[in-house]
């Protein structure tokens, strides 16, 4: 006889009927142990089928979760003539098999898989797990399902949900594999929940086909989507505008995206007409450098650039591109276009009225003229300002009358209407304003002036003016005032000639005070000199009784080998071959006079007043000195 496993839990036994027997049955027995003639069949062994003859086999079921060594017997169960009885030979002798079944219906242990990868700019779903040691040439299966498999459970039975879609169908990896990957493709434009789990099938067919959460099955966010965004452009913290025209002034860019991004947005933003290498439009970023837009207060979806349009630059198109990048890959390049650049005023042109224009009382006033704009226009409005005696008084804008022909070109606006002149109630000179805005906001303010009086005409055609003033006569010019001292020409040269002349009269009176002496000073009311100036005329001899110069040598006769009255007196003071001669002066017992008892200057102070500012007393000594003897000695000059 011979026993398989067959695997799923069935093992088939056959043998050969024996001969010569008719009629017979045959028991098929299993045992943890090789049955012999002395075994206890009701301890150690188990009936597992009664087969009849002429079969030959049977299957035999093995319980579930079993992993077990099994011996099977088969004996013959024979109805004799002579007996009347049967028999069954139990000795198991050649109707065993020799060896150990080894009987397998125990599932395999879980597998560990991997928290999937999603890589979306391949659109896969990258699987990944440690091949089972404990098993050999087992197979593995994947699952997906896109509801929810398990409610509030942390795991669950491949059995209990049959909306578990299978992917990889029993694939058996080398046994030489420690880690095994597989790859799942994905749709595009893919955002969806979506479970994967994996089962373990051995080579008996047992399969692991419980869940447990994070374990053997997974949740991923499915995501071939590219980012979206929407761009947005402000003045300020504002959300702004998806498209509109831009006038000058600063701005901010709004990047508003659908979902997180790994790196801020990659942003390009000039004019349409943009080109490095033609030099042609205008590039707000630094070209040749990436710039990133910033994120807006610490979001993951809100991003901003802030950038100037600066007056000037030509009328074209913004626009900026952004580059996005999500978390699991998905890339995408936008660019949009949806803003005009209008740096530029509108133009005003105004026909009538015009500086030249009159109108008498009863007139209409005809307001006439076109706006043109590089981009469009928004509104046009006039207002006209009365030019009162005191005041002006300002009227309420208005919107002008439209009188566009159909075929004028894009950006052109023609308006008529008038205003009868019995609307002013002063004669004078009035004011009409025209006010023109864009569609970038750019706003234009033209003012002309117009006459209005009182005048009419009646019907014999005779024109009458009620304030006096005929306004079909010409009024003459006036003519030009003549030019006067007070004019600012003359003024100024009279004012340059004036300043000459006082200089002028300065600089003569400086000099002739520095031409005077100033040893000589005028005297006071009382003829009063200082004690320098009396010492000064006494020495000299410039006049009095005493102060002669007899007086003086006779003072000085303290040298007897020299006769002093007797010399020459020198008749020059400033003598340079004077050399004075300075000796003790002798005691004498007769009384002084009182002009000798004044102080005596030497010779080069007095010489060296000449150099001296006047009346400078800095240097005189708080003392008065002793007389000294002064000896004069004449030298005769060279000739």
């Amino acid at each position: 006889m011979e026993a398989e496993y067959i695997s799923g839990g069935w093992t088939d036994v056959t043998w050969v009927d024996q001969i010569g027997a008719e009629g017979e049955s045959y028991h098929v027995w299993h045992s943890w142990t090789k049955l012999t003639a002395s075994s206890n069949l009701t301890l150690e062994a188990t009936l597992m089928a009664t087969v009849p003859d002429g079969v030959q086999h049977v299957l035999v079921p093995v319980p579930a979760d079993k992993d077990r060594l099994s011996y099977y017997c088969v004996t013959s169960v024979t109805r004799y003539n002579h007996l009347n009885a049967t028999f069954e030979n139990t000795g198991f002798d050649q109707n065993c098999i020799i060896t150990a079944l080894r009987e397998d219906t125990l599932a395999p242990a879980p597998v560990q898989l991997a928290q999937p990868m999603l890589q979306g700019s391949q659109r896969i779903v990258l699987l990944s797990w440690i091949n089972s040691q404990a098993e050999e040439y087992e197979s593995y299966s994947i699952y997906r399902h896109l509801g929810d498999p398990f409610g509030d459970n942390e795991g669950g039975n491949l059995s209990d949900d049959e909306n578990w879609e299978l992917l990889v169908d029993m694939y058996t990896p080398s046994e030489a594999d420690t880690t095994v990957l597989r790859e799942v493709y994905l749709p595009i434009d893919l955002d969806r929940e979506s479970w994967y789990a994996l089962t373990i099938t051995d080579t008996w067919d047992n399969t692991r086909s419980t869940f447990t959460n994070r374990s053997n099955a997974w949740l991923v966010h499915e995501d071939t989507t590219a980012p979206t965004v929407s761009v947005t452009v402000s003045i300020g913290t504002q959300t702004g505008q998806t498209d509109g025209a831009l006038k000058a002034g600063d701005y901010r860019l709004n990047f508003f995206l659908s979902e997180p991004v790994a790196e801020h947005p990659w942003i390009i933003v000039t004019t349409a007409d943009y080109d490095a290498d033609q030099g042609t439009g205008y590039s707000f970023t630094p070209p040749g450098q990436v710039t990133n837009a910033a994120s807006f207060l610490g979001s993951e979806t809100w991003y901003y650039w802030d950038f100037p349009i600066h007056q000037g630059i030509p009328t074209g198109t913004l626009k900026v591109t952004a580059t996005l990048i999500d978390m699991v890959g998905n890339s995408v390049l936008t660019t949009s276009e949806n803003w005009s650049i209008d740096a530029t005023n509108p133009t005003i042109t105004v026909f009538s009225p015009s500086t030249d224009s009159s109108y008498l009382y009863g007139d209409d006033i005809r307001i006439h003229g076109v706006v043109n704009d590089d981009v469009g226009i928004e509104e046009v409005m006039f207002r006209f300002i009365e030019n009162r005696i005191l005041f002006e008084e300002e009227f309420e804008w208005e919107l002008v009358v439209d009188v566009t022909p159909s075929d004028a070109p894009p950006g052109t606006l023609v308006f008529d209407m008038r205003e009868p002149s019995a609307t002013f109630t002063e004669s004078a000179n009035h004011k009409l304003e025209i006010k023109a805005i864009d569609t970038a906001g750019n706003e234009k303010i033209y003012q002309t002036r117009f006459y209005v009086d009182h005048c009419f005409e009646n019907l014999s055609g005779l024109t009458y003016c009620l304030s006096g003033d005929d306004p079909i006569k010409q009024e003459e010019g006036e003519p030009a005032a003549p030019i006067t001292w007070s004019d600012p020409p003359y003024v100024i040269i009279v004012a340059v000639v004036a300043f000459n002349v006082l200089l002028l009269f300065f600089a003569i009176l400086m000099g002739i005070i520095a031409a005077q002496d100033p040893r000589k000073k005028k005297k006071g009311d009382d003829e009063e000199f200082d004690e320098e100036d009396d010492w000064m005329m006494e020495f000299m001899g410039g006049g009095g009784d005493s102060g002669s110069a007899a007086d003086v040598r006779a003072d000085l006769d303290a040298a007897p080998e020299r006769d002093l009255s007797e010399a020459k007196a020198l008749e020059d003071d400033d003598d340079p071959f004077a050399e004075p001669v300075v000796e003790k002066k002798k005691k004498k017992k007769k009384k002084k006079s009182r002009k000798s008892r004044k102080k005596i200057v030497e010779e080069d102070d007095f010489d060296d007043d000449d150099e001296d500012d006047w009346g400078d007393e800095d240097d005189e000594p708080d003392e008065k000195p002793k007389r000294k003897s002064v000896k004069r000695r004449s030298i005769k000059r060279k000739k």
